[in-house]
């Protein structure tokens, strides 16, 4: 089992979200789930708060494009509760990209159990209208 550890957002954003307009791509939640890949195991595993990602320049998606990524929704059922569409056929399709891009897959109980415990974390960002959804970008990029 992976133990992802979490540091939660001392300023939350939430209270100056307006779900009525949401513009897509410029919103972001409090949080954000990481996780390295170094010496053929994945470490580093964690929820943080979100924050820019620091890279190198010769980072190997910059020069040869070696990224790959996953759109999925997280959505409220009647009741309240966060739901996501299948994610494992998500981790399905994210890992056949690895695998074509020759990148180390991610173990289906590494990201299930990121994007549940991310998408529980923010769960109060995800909109309560009908047909609204809290939208998720995995990705991964080769360093």
């Amino acid at each position: 089992m992976y133990k992802i550890q979490i540091t939660k957002n001392e300023s939350s954003n939430l209270a100056n979200i307006d779900f009525d307009s949401i513009p897509f791509g410029k919103t972001f939640s409090d949080h954000m789930f990481v996780a390295d890949y170094i010496n053929g195991e994945w470490t580093n595993i964690e929820i943080k708060p979100y924050s820019n990602i620091e890279i190198s320049p010769v980072n190997l998606a910059i020069h040869y494009g070696q990224s790959i990524f996953e759109g999925m929704k997280a959505s409220l059922t009647t009741s309240g509760e966060a739901v996501l569409f299948r994610p494992e056929m998500h981790v399905e399709r994210i890992n056949a990209s690895a695998a074509r891009m020759m990148m180390p897959e991610i173990p289906l109980e590494l990201f299930m159990n990121g994007v549940h415990t991310l998408v529980d974390l923010e769960k109060e960002w995800i909109p309560k209208s009908a047909g609204s959804a809290l939208y998720i970008r995995p990705f991964m990029f080769a360093t």
